[in-house]
């Protein structure tokens, strides 16, 4: 089974924060954007395209597409995912681990560079040209996994961290002023430890 991985760069990173419940809210996809050159083709994602998916799928959010850091699952309720008129739009619950507070941390340091996805193909459309790059059009795709990453292919997308509050409020995203919460590093000492042994491995 081929599965293939889009990792898309961000355009601007938000952080509001009222409570202690944050949600990592991104566009893993943007709908009618082309992509970098992915080697001799451009792509780009058809509105639909992940719908049959999002409603079936057993689909998980992981830092860097790494299944040993999973931020989210979808049959848990701690990954949601939609279409909407923009893109594939996901509000990640991280966990209240070591793993969760330091990629959230990344996100509002601006130390992530983007998010990404991963899928395999269900059905396409090709365009060749002789002159100029390829054109594919995804018009179907099965979702593996949502994520943020630390490399772009397409020049759309967003990740942000927000509160609970926020998300389901469907509040437009601002920068915060009051700031991440002290001692968001520097605890947890055996999740440290075990997360830095996943990272040697």
């Amino acid at each position: 089974m081929k599965y293939e991985v889009r990792e898309v760069p961000i355009d601007r990173i938000e952080v509001r924060e009222e409570d202690d419940s944050e949600k990592i809210v991104m566009y893993p996809a943007i709908f009618n954007s082309w992509s970098q050159d992915l080697g001799g083709f451009k792509e780009r994602i058809k509105p639909g395209a992940f719908k049959e998916s999002i409603e079936n799928d057993d689909i998980i959010a992981a830092f860097n597409h790494d299944n040993n850091m999973i931020l989210g699952r979808n049959v848990s309720g701690t990954l949601k995912l939609k279409e909407d008129n923009k893109g594939l739009r996901a509000v990640i619950d991280p966990p209240d681990s070591y793993l969760g507070e330091y990629v959230t941390e990344l996100i509002d340091r601006g130390d992530i560079e983007g998010g990404s996805f991963k899928f395999e193909v269900y059905e396409e459309d090709w365009e060749f040209k002789s002159d100029k790059l390829d054109e594919r059009e995804l018009i179907e795709v099965g979702l593996r996994d949502v994520g943020p990453v630390t490399r772009p292919a397409y020049l759309d997308t967003e990740v942000n961290v927000r509160t609970a509050q926020e998300v389901y409020e469907e509040k437009s995203p601002g920068r915060s002023q009051s700031g991440r919460a002290d001692g968001c590093l520097g605890k947890r000492e055996k999740e440290l430890e075990l997360y830095e042994n996943i990272i040697k491995e």
